[in-house]
């Protein structure tokens, strides 16, 4: 499978191939190699140059199911996944080869399609964009520092094909024009298709000037999607939400005085000491909050 990407750290969180099932796809054979290619039959001017025999032409649809090796079988992290061929009507062959690489905990779009289809989701870095443990020769180096590692990687598996320049639009920071990366995290969402009526209603009774912001505030609440409430810079607010690791039971506190509690309510909060009692399974644990500052489960 003749695979592309513009973004060569995230091959070690490959869990899937996605094809086109109506597009026509072409198994071909490259003079010298005995390993024939398959990819879409209108990228083949990918193989421009080279001497070539096409060994069979068939539908996306054939290739589904099927599984492949991944780029690094070795990696701890990948050794138990199922690599196999999945389908997406979203893959074209006007850029690149007609077939996706998938990385569910590395992209957007990849994690949409991953959570549709049931796919595993392998997230490599933690927030610094640093490579965890478990991915070989990139554990412990940047994203940013590891495209020719993983090129000498590729080519030392006979898995590399072609590096080319590719001229294409990119996320970065608005403020240091640092380059970003999605990385798949655990956040608190308010799920907006239960609220978004009673949104709407409420901005029409609001006297807006310019009227125009009227339509831009409709047209805003009638297309966003969930609304992220958590953050992990240090203006976001923090969460006072606790979940029981063994019942799952959410505890929500909304005031400082249900935390304090009435009697404690005049010391100082440096050295206030109160506790809420939580559900644990078949035990209570007790969450003891020593100041504002600090909270943690005993």
């Amino acid at each position: 499978m003749l695979v592309w990407t513009t973004t060569p750290w995230t091959l070690a969180a490959n869990v899937a191939l996605a094809v086109n099932p109506n597009i026509e796809y072409v198994m071909v054979r490259l003079e010298g190699d005995h390993r024939p290619l398959i990819l879409a039959k209108e990228a083949m001017n990918i193989l421009k140059g080279c001497d070539k025999i096409v060994l069979k032409t068939m539908k996306g649809a054939e290739l589904l199911g099927k599984t492949y090796e991944t780029c690094f079988p070795h990696m701890p992290n990948q050794e138990n996944i199922n690599h196999q061929i999945v389908p997406w009507d979203e893959v074209d062959a006007h850029e690149g080869t007609g077939i996706v690489h998938i990385a569910p905990g590395c992209g957007e779009e990849d994690y949409g399609l991953g959570k549709a289809l049931g796919l595993e989701k392998v997230q490599p870095v933690d927030e610094s964009g640093t490579f965890m443990e478990g991915f070989d020769f990139l554990t412990g180096k940047s994203v940013k520092d590891v495209t020719q590692l993983v090129f000498h990687q590729l080519e030392q598996d006979h898995k590399l094909f072609k590096v080319l320049d590719y001229e294409h639009s990119y996320p970065v920071c608005w403020r240091c024009k640092t380059e970003v990366i999605y990385r798949l995290v655990k956040e608190w969402y308010i799920k907006c298709d239960d609220i978004r009526p009673k949104l709407i209603e409420a901005a029409k009774e609001v006297v807006w000037e310019p009227e125009h912001m009227g339509k831009r505030m409709n047209d805003w609440l009638t297309n966003m999607g969930d609304w992220n409430i958590s953050r992990k810079r240090f203006y976001g607010l923090p969460l006072p939400f606790y979940v029981c690791d063994t019942c799952g039971k959410l505890t929500v506190i909304g005031s400082k005085k249900r935390v304090i509690g009435p009697t404690t309510w005049r010391k100082p909060l440096t050295r206030t000491t109160s506790s809420v009692d939580r559900c644990r399974g078949d035990s209570v644990s007790t969450l003891q909050v020593n100041s504002f500052k600090s909270a943690r489960y005993r």
